[in-house]
């Protein structure tokens, strides 16, 4: 269960995705440990954002929300600003945001990436069952194809998170 994060004293030798040794790179404008072969960023005290995974064959479950004086449609994402359950975070997260109540399954994915304006986030994600039905007639819900849609504030941050999602099975 992910109640809590781990508290890693040194920074790692080896990739946590493939094994591979890190090795160090200018990201962001910080030294970081750097798989060469995936990519994988080591960030120390890393932001850490909670995302719900809602998909219905090739649609998503995409929610509405005002950034910066424009209405963007982005994946249902969420800090983690403390060391509860995450699936509960998640569940009253959305459940805030959307008044429906979402059981919170699985995790689908974790993974690292080195934004220029966030820093190094960590992405924990889970999938999150929703009948179709529940968000019709509700204007701040929509579902859609990913690659038709603007999803977010941060485009390299949507951009992996689309990338990754997109190889992971509805039924899995």
């Amino acid at each position: 269960m992910l109640d809590a994060l781990p508290f890693v004293a040194v920074d790692p030798h080896f990739c946590p995705r493939d094994g591979t040794p890190l090795g160090d790179e200018l990201k962001g404008g910080k030294l970081r440990r750097v798989c060469p072969t995936c990519g994988y960023i080591y960030g120390r005290d890393p932001r850490v954002i909670l995302g719900l995974m809602i998909r219905w064959a090739d649609e998503w479950l995409f929610v509405k929300r005002s950034v910066e004086t424009q209405v963007v449609w982005c994946l249902p994402l969420y800090p983690c600003r403390d060391r509860k359950d995450a699936r509960i975070m998640l569940t009253a997260f959305f459940e805030a945001e959307t008044e429906l109540h979402v059981p919170v399954g699985s995790a689908v994915d974790t993974f690292n990436i080195d934004t220029p304006d966030l820093g190094s986030v960590l992405i924990l994600l889970f999938r999150g069952t929703l009948a179709r039905a529940d968000i019709s007639g509700r204007p701040n819900l929509m579902s859609a194809k990913p690659a038709s849609i603007w999803i977010g504030p941060h485009d390299d941050l949507s951009r992996e998170i689309v990338t990754r999602l997109s190889a992971v099975s509805v039924d899995q």
